[in-house]
């Protein structure tokens, strides 16, 4: 059945003739994950702005992460969204911090398109998914990423540390000691340091609002 729908996809998808080899890579990656015609345009066609940009493509140079990158917001513009950690996971370990920097400069040539919310609600998901977290639980750190998010104090911050900060802070407050800070740490891929001072911010931010 998956070799079908694969066979029926390529059928769909134009020949790639002396394409650049970013457009060629994008073309690899949908076919290997079986995505649908659409997502493969639309990531091209942001992987060609991208590259239109010249101040901007003179910065990004890895066409590997770009590309990536391209495949993610477009996905999202096709209303067929890749989670972000498929995206992570499709680079080395090493290349994953880079890979993030990539996308955030990306986003801002796309405001509206996609932005830091997806890749937080992705983080947010996969580590709650890993820590076993109750739908309650769950819905209390969505609540929390997103509202803090929003606050000129967390501006700059990774989406992955207010994931991880946003788990934290339902943990201490229902007191699950089996999900510690270290446990919390290792599944979001955070620094301990990097969580405690992110969940100080966002818990000072409601404090203040409710005072």
């Amino acid at each position: 059945m998956l070799s079908h729908l694969k066979n029926r996809i390529k059928s769909d998808r134009p020949t790639l003739v002396d394409q650049p080899a970013g457009i060629v890579r994008i073309n690899h990656l949908c076919l290997k994950m079986a995505l649908a015609p659409e997502v493969e345009q639309e990531a091209t066609k942001v992987l060609r702005e991208v590259k239109a940009q010249r101040s901007l493509s003179s910065l990004l140079k890895k066409d590997e992460l770009l590309t990536l990158v391209a495949l993610f917001i477009g996905s999202r513009r096709a209303n067929q969204p890749i989670a972000w950690r498929v995206i992570v996971g499709s680079c080395a370990k090493s290349a994953a911090k880079e890979l993030s920097r990539y996308y955030f400069a990306v986003a801002k040539l796309f405001q509206g398109s996609s932005n830091r919310r997806d890749v937080m609600v992705d983080y947010l998901e996969s580590t709650c998914n890993k820590l076993e977290m109750t739908s309650y639980q769950r819905s209390m750190a969505h609540w929390l990423a997103l509202n803090a998010g929003e606050s000129v104090k967390l501006i700059g911050r990774q989406p992955k540390s207010l994931a991880a900060a946003a788990v934290f802070l339902v943990c201490r407050r229902h007191k699950l000691d089996k999900i510690n800070l270290v446990a919390i740490s290792k599944e979001s891929r955070t620094s301990v340091s990097t969580i405690k001072l992110v969940a100080d911010i966002m818990e000072g931010i409601f404090l203040q609002a409710a005072s």
